[in-house]
């Protein structure tokens, strides 16, 4: 989507909800408790950062907590082994990119919004799609490279599982 809708989209949003009497702060930081609460926890202590990584982003804090989940079973201290680094396992080419240096990626608050800010960026590649963009946060293809890359496939469909376990229990 162009960046100038997306803002538009979202602006037009905040102005619907301030004059409705909605509060959409206040839904999405509960959402990133009860994720946490259910897939890490013993994590729940990391709930501000996801939170504020997910506002700033516009992405699903649920979302944000089942791919961490997934990458590094909530541990901000993993690293993988071809370097990736902390609670979303960010490859070297893109930490280099978002401009973070190693320490900030093993730290909380710096690692949850270059999760978000990626993450962000591919559902933006993907129009939105969640499977497709999971599949490019993980494989680092474009979207239109989406196929049958086993690995990147898992990856997709067990973050979205997790998402769906956070959804069901909360309407349950």
């Amino acid at each position: 989507m162009n960046p100038i809708l997306t803002f538009l989209a979202c602006a037009a949003a905040v102005l619907l909800c301030s004059f409705d009497g909605c509060d959409a702060e206040a839904a999405e930081p509960v959402r990133a408790r009860e994720a946490l609460a259910i897939l890490c926890p013993s994590r729940v202590n990391l709930a501000p950062a996801f939170e504020r990584a997910a506002r700033r982003y516009h992405v699903p804090a649920a979302l944000l907590t089942a791919l961490v989940r997934v990458e590094s079973t909530c541990n901000p201290l993993a690293v993988g082994p071809k370097g990736t680094l902390g609670l979303g396992q960010i490859k070297p080419g893109t930490r280099a990119a978002l401009g973070y240096t190693n320490a900030q990626l093993l730290t909380p608050g710096p690692n949850a919004i270059a999760t978000a800010r990626h993450l962000r960026w591919a559902l933006d590649l993907c129009d939105g799609v969640e499977l497709h963009a999971l599949y490019v946060y993980n494989a680092r293809k474009r979207c239109r490279d989406y196929g049958p890359d086993k690995r990147g496939v898992d990856f997709a469909r067990r973050v979205l599982g997790f998402w769906n376990e956070v959804e069901g229990a909360r309407k349950s």
